[in-house]
């Protein structure tokens, strides 16, 4: 294995745009004209990472190595991004490397608006090799993005997120391009004893050695956005599967306890209605300071204040509701299957709603399904979400595929046009008979278009032509529009 040193000039710690906030917009601009940078570069796919992290709060600094496993033949440059304060020290690889350039450039996803573009040179061109990147250097915070972007390394806690906030590990993307699942192999975090360290996916061990806590976390398949981390002060109160973490003051720990049984009804409830046996994974909630509110794969973040009056805050139950389902509403399909994108995201985006609908009241249910409608149509009709980002063309329901999931995901059709057929099947089979096809639907082992439509019109006879218009067409007729 060769190790490349890389000579290039040390980068200290930035707190060059404290000051500016999306409230000045043209300073942002005379920056983005400044550094007048395009973030180009050659982009390879990362089938795994192991990553292995230390963190000096009081000192807003961190270290890191990264171990990289990339998909496909190498070009003569591999390009990734850091956040702007930290440097690459050190390249190890069986690949012979020309040189590694680090440079400072604008970077809109990154919330500090700089990130260190990172050029590694490649003799020839070659199938991948394992790569690993040793880095370090500081992470402070900044409001040069936005007043609520709260990531950095700061005394007594470590806030980051992931690509399109804090780059906290080496991302192979820029700014402005799509994320993608990977493997978290394992990530091992390293904090002062007295911090609790939370990464996403399984925590696999943690014991403090030396004065240092150390914690071992695993996230296979998860997408490059979700690889939040949180290190805080925090106490544990676990139940059913659930983990909350909570600050060690009394009024934290009692509304950690509410958090939990929010979580252990609601889920009985999910049980009742859906997959009793479900094979659950484990829910993560923080609480975070302000605007701390985030859902990263099964972790959820709740800021401060909402957490102190969690019992009214229905945002955050609301949040919580929803990353539990996905295991009671679960059914096994491979990437293939035509239905894969509706059951692996459009199910779970519809089906904690009844629940809560019960919960909270059927005028509740009806005023979040009339909203979810004017958002669908304001879409269709214009190609843009409210604040005028460009969505993916349409599809039919059951044109969407697996691939598709990451990009309409939150965004068209799984979030919305989904949740409208669900609302169609509820409102005509009405809810108790609802309850009752959904309990069968989730007994299923496997699932197809036959199965799915026989169950339907066992429940809903003389459906098959909306059906159509509703799974495979793209058109929206008028009696399907909600009344008020």
């Amino acid at each position: 294995m060769h190790r490349f040193t890389s000579k290039s000039t040390p980068v200290y710690a930035i707190n060059l745009f404290e000051s500016n906030t999306v409230d000045n917009p043209l300073d942002i601009d005379i920056i983005q004209g400044m550094w007048s940078l395009v973030l180009l570069g050659v982009f390879m796919k990362v089938d795994a990472y192991e990553l292995e992290v230390t963190f000096e709060p009081e000192r807003s600094y961190m270290e890191g190595k990264a171990v990289v496993e990339l998909t496909g033949e190498m070009d003569k440059e591999l390009v990734f991004y850091l956040h702007g304060e930290l440097q690459v020290d050190s390249v190890d690889s069986d690949l012979k490397l020309t040189g590694i350039k680090q440079e400072r450039v604008f970077c809109k996803g990154e919330y500090s608006l700089i990130a260190t573009k990172v050029t590694l040179g490649i003799e020839d061109s070659c199938e991948s090799e394992p790569i690993e990147i040793y880095y370090s250097g500081f992470f402070n915070p900044s409001c040069a993005r936005a007043l609520s972007d709260y990531m950095g390394i700061m005394p007594g806690e470590v806030l980051l997120r992931s690509f399109g906030y804090s780059l906290w590990f080496p991302v192979f993307l820029a700014d402005d391009q799509d994320g993608y699942k990977t493997d978290f192999r394992k990530v091992t975090i390293n904090t002062p004893a007295g911090l609790t360290s939370v990464f996403v996916g399984d925590k696999l061990d943690e014991y403090v050695e030396d004065g240092c806590k150390v914690t071992q976390w695993q996230a296979l398949d998860t997408d490059l956005l979700d690889a939040q981390c949180t290190a805080r002060e925090y106490e544990l109160k676990s139940g059913d599967n659930c983990f909350v973490y909570h600050l060690r003051d009394q009024k934290s720990a009692e509304n950690a306890g509410k958090v939990l049984e929010f979580a252990g009804k609601i889920s009985a409830l999910f049980a009742d209605h859906y997959r009793p046996e479900a094979d659950r994974k484990s829910l993560h909630v923080l609480e975070m300071p302000q605007y701390g509110d985030i859902s990263s794969g099964n972790v959820i973040g709740i800021n401060e204040d909402s957490w102190m009056m969690f019992t009214d805050d229905r945002n955050s139950q609301f949040l919580i509701a929803h990353e539990l389902v996905h295991s009671y509403v679960r059914i096994d399909v491979s990437k293939t299957n035509p239905l894969a994108a509706l059951v692996v995201e459009g199910f779970p985006s519809f089906f904690f709603l009844p629940v809560l609908a019960d919960m909270w009241g059927e005028d509740w249910y009806n005023d979040y399904m009339e909203r979810i409608e004017k958002y669908y149509l304001g879409i269709k009709e214009t190609g843009k979400t409210p604040r005028g980002w460009p969505v993916p063309d349409e599809k039919a329901i059951l044109e969407l595929t697996y691939e598709d999931i990451g990009r309409y995901k939150d965004c068209f059709i799984l979030s919305d046009k989904v949740l409208l057929f669900f609302n169609y099947l509820r409102k005509s089979m009405e809810a108790e008979r609802f309850y009752e096809f959904s309990k069968r639907l989730f007994e299923l082992e496997d699932i197809d278009y036959v199965k799915f439509e026989g169950l339907i019109l066992e429940y809903l006879p003389g459906a098959e032509s909306d059906l159509d218009i509703w799974l495979n067409q793209t058109k929206y007729p008028e009696r399907f529009r909600l009344k008020d």
